[in-house]
């Protein structure tokens, strides 16, 4: 985590890795924050796709919502710990519905397709 940093393009974002500081990634718009490998498989948390796969979603999101992305993942994400009563980036992801599509429930399946009802 923080060595060797380098900046590439994918995932329809420029993509920054190895940042300090990090624990997971991050998504601003087209451009993406990772702390270490984005290409990495969890099957605990992520069953068939990879961390970079997740945040792309989150791409598609900040193109359709644009100067409302960053105010309706904090709303929700908030929102998620609130009902959910777990004060963790688990928490956040829990109920948020800007989670919905990068992180699909146990027996949803996962593709990358644009998010949301407004394809």
């Amino acid at each position: 985590m923080g060595t060797n940093p380098y900046i590439d393009f994918k995932n329809n974002a420029i993509q920054f890795h190895n940042i300090p500081f990090m624990n997971t990634a991050m998504t601003f718009g087209n451009a993406i924050l990772y702390d270490d490998d984005p290409y990495f498989y969890s099957t605990a948390a992520r069953g068939t796709h990879t961390l970079g796969d997740e945040e792309l979603q989150h791409t598609y999101q900040a193109e359709k919502l644009g100067l409302f992305y960053l105010p309706a993942h904090a709303i929700f994400g908030i929102g998620s710990m609130i009902t959910s009563g777990n004060y963790s980036i688990n928490g956040w992801h829990e109920n948020s519905y800007l989670e919905k599509y990068p992180h699909p429930g146990p027996g949803d399946s996962w593709s990358p397709k644009p998010w949301g009802p407004w394809k």
